[in-house]
């Protein structure tokens, strides 16, 4: 799984999530904040998550949004 390919997350400024319910913890944390959204990128063709990304560092009064925290399972990245 995606979650746990430690080479997938090498680089990543979010650190390397060892199990699936880490990254749920992460996840909470990131749905706790506010101005921060995470969404999970889904396979077209079988539905299942093969990714994430996030918009965060939302400021109303300035008309910005980030997008970040995001990436796509191996398979999923193309090439």
């Amino acid at each position: 799984m995606a979650l746990t390919d430690a080479e997938l997350w090498r680089g990543m400024t979010t650190p390397w999530p060892e199990s699936v319910e880490a990254y749920a913890v992460h996840l909470e944390r990131q749905r706790a904040t506010p101005g921060t959204s995470a969404f999970v990128v889904r396979d077209a063709e079988t539905g299942r998550p093969c990714g994430s990304t996030s918009l965060y560092e939302y400021v109303p009064a300035q008309l910005r949004v980030e997008i970040g925290a995001t990436w796509y399972a191996r398979h999923a990245q193309g090439g």
